[in-house]
């Protein structure tokens, strides 16, 4: 009986191996076994470490895995074994970058997300092999997420505090990968306005390498009104970082005015009725504007008449000017100025120059119907002076003649 130990070093590599089997004795023939032909596989024992010990990493992360290879029957490492690595079933060993190193009894293995197997980033399976002839061959495997660091530059043309309503606002952006400093392209952008809730339509141009425009226009309804908005712009790909930009603006509506008077003419008698209509439209829209505000005000904006203003609804309004009103006492000339606005619009003014000249009437009493006086008698008269328009009376100049000259006397 013999006992064949695999480990003695004659078995060295293992692999196949022919055994022969010679038995003699002195004086006696020998015997030789025909060859035993076997094959002896090394066992082993191995470790697979990934540092760091996480499962997310960014594409410019270190990652190593690191490998002890031992022939578990000997106690020894092995440095001679051929390692092979897979990321999603392509051979990375042979495509990438891939270095090895053997350190103090293990195997150093490290990735480089930034090569092409980690294109567009996500989730991998990295699988490691490693196997020697002769040798049980040891694979592990991982799944890891890479994502890509990136930045995004947004820049607003034109730049202005406020704009008006005609304008357009465009928004280029620059989206990079920050670890492979080349720009992101086919990546999505979201505009918003005010909150996520209430999204913004409009065309978005991908330029590629990373370079995107989009052109807001405010004369779109979702800026009716127009004033204050806050604007949200996202851009964002999978497995990169996301990016948004908020910036405020306010819109101010470009506006015509069309202001008409009936009667047109400069000169009034103070029982006229002045008609003034205004049309106040959105030049952008070309649409009238409701709800606005009228002021109308007497030779200076300190000195505000007050009257009813109708708004027929899609920018037409109409005011009454009445000429007996106090603000007119005395009549004469005037300076009319009418404003109208709305908030978030421009405004509108027109001024007007006017005479007013007042109606009046006059009755001449005298008590006693004579055509005949002695000269001691008193002549009296009674002059009634009248505002036609007011009904009242009015204290003004008297003056007497007598037979074309000129008579003083008191009244």
């Amino acid at each position: 009986h013999i006992t064949i130990d695999f480990a003695d070093n004659i078995f060295n590599g293992y692999g196949p191996f022919n055994l022969i089997v010679d038995v003699n004795k002195t004086y006696y023939y020998n015997q030789t076994s025909t060859p035993i032909n076997i094959d002896i596989w090394g066992e082993i024992a191995t470790d697979f470490t990934k540092i760091p010990d996480q499962t997310s990493f960014n594409s410019g992360d270190p990652f190593t895995i690191t490998i002890q290879h031992n022939d578990s029957v000997k106690v020894s490492a092995m440095s001679d074994g051929i390692i092979t690595v897979w990321v999603d079933n392509d051979d990375y060993t042979i495509n990438a970058s891939i270095t090895y190193n053997f350190v103090n009894g293990y195997w150093e293995v490290d990735f480089d997300f930034k090569d092409g197997e980690f294109s567009g980033y996500g989730y991998f399976t990295i699988k490691v092999e490693i196997n020697k002839t002769y040798y049980y061959n040891a694979s592990q495997s991982y799944v890891i997420y890479v994502g890509g660091p990136a930045s995004a530059t947004f820049d607003n043309n034109p730049i202005k505090s406020i704009y008006d309503s005609g304008d357009a606002l465009n928004v280029s952006i620059y989206y990079l990968d920050t670890e492979k400093s080349i720009g992101i392209s086919g990546a999505n952008l979201t505009i918003f306005v005010n909150n996520r809730s209430n999204p913004y339509s409009t065309t978005i141009y991908d330029y590629g390498n990373g370079n995107y425009n989009i052109t807001i226009d405010f004369a779109d309804n979702i800026f009716s009104g127009y004033g204050q908005f806050d604007l949200i712009v996202d851009i964002n790909k999978t497995n990169y970082d996301n990016y948004t930009s908020t910036p405020s603006i306010v819109i101010r509506g470009e506006t015509t005015s069309i202001f008409a008077k009936n009667p047109d003419q400069t000169s009034f008698n103070s029982g006229d009725v002045f008609n003034i209509s205004v049309y106040y439209e959105d030049s952008v829209r070309s649409m009238g504007i409701s709800g606005a505000d009228l002021y109308i005000f007497v030779n200076s904006r300190s000195n505000p008449y007050s009257t009813t203003i109708y708004d027929y609804g899609d920018g037409n309004y109409n005011i009454t000017i009445d000429f007996t009103d106090n603000v007119f006492n005395g009549y004469g000339l005037f300076d009319l100025i009418i404003d109208i606005n709305k908030t978030y619009y421009y405004n509108g003014t027109q001024s007007y120059n006017i005479g007013v000249l007042g109606e009046t009437s006059f009755n001449l009493l005298r008590p006693n119907n004579y055509n005949s006086y002695l000269d001691g008698d008193t002549f009296n008269i009674t002059i009634q002076f009248i505002d036609d328009a007011k009904s009242i009376p009015i204290n003004g100049i008297i003056n007497y003649s007598i037979d074309g000259s000129a008579y003083s006397t008191s009244y």
